[in-house]
């Protein structure tokens, strides 16, 4: 008889073998301490947060201060537009990983009026974090609803 198809057979036991070795072997050496892992995370996500909430804060602020310097001007949308590009030029140096300042500083928005408010709408705005090892970036869009008066609202979509 022609026994050739049984070394393929033999084989492919050997290797599951092997493999079901290898897979016991590093389940028993697996020390199960997560915690360092899970505290890096941890300071990531913590450190994403607070860079966020501190670009929103910022915006708004950047966003109050333009209002303010151009209120009393004769055009309203090109005083705010000039005064919110050179607010954000200033904040372009600060060294964050955002580029939603270079965005405002080049006049890479839209400013669109409905007749009572306005809305400055900023896309594809991007937020990068370095923890140790671990990098994470957030891309998202702003939409900020003000007044000649005061923000009303900020969305971020």
């Amino acid at each position: 008889m022609n026994r050739s198809g049984h070394i393929g057979t033999l084989l492919l036991v050997l290797g599951a073998l092997v493999l079901v070795g290898v897979a016991l072997f590093n389940m028993v050496n697996f020390s199960g301490d997560v915690s360092k892992i899970r505290e890096e995370l941890h300071l990531l996500s913590n450190e994403f947060i607070a860079v966020h909430e501190y670009n929103l804060l910022n915006i708004e602020m950047l966003v109050s201060k333009s209002i303010v310097s151009s209120k009393n001007s004769m055009d309203f949308e090109d005083a705010f537009n000039v005064s919110l590009k050179s607010l954000a030029g200033l904040e372009r140096v600060a060294g964050l990983n955002t580029n939603v300042y270079a965005k405002l500083a080049l006049g890479n928005y839209s400013l669109n009026f409905d007749g009572v408010n306005y809305t400055l709408v900023i896309n594809d705005i991007f937020e990068q974090t370095n923890v140790k090892n671990n990098e994470g970036r957030y891309i998202y869009n702003l939409h900020v609803v003000f007044s000649k008066a005061s923000v009303i609202s900020m969305g971020v979509f």
